[in-house]
């Protein structure tokens, strides 16, 4: 889980599974930690602000 607002990542990958939120699609995944602890978890780019359908996230390197 992660709280609304400012949070870090650590790089994207296509882990092959498309997520669908509104207008918003993508197939990368962001890596993280998240708000309760938990290490190396994936929050889907749709639900990251600054990105596009379909594309990496602008200035977050590949894992």
């Amino acid at each position: 889980m992660l709280n609304a607002g400012t949070n870090y990542f650590y790089c994207q990958r296509d882990l092959g599974r498309r997520e669908t939120s509104g207008r918003w699609t993508n197939v990368r995944w962001a890596k993280t930690d998240d708000d309760k602890g938990n290490t190396n978890v994936f929050v889907s780019d749709v639900y990251i602000s600054g990105g596009d359908n379909d594309r990496p996230l602008p200035g977050l390197p590949v894992c």
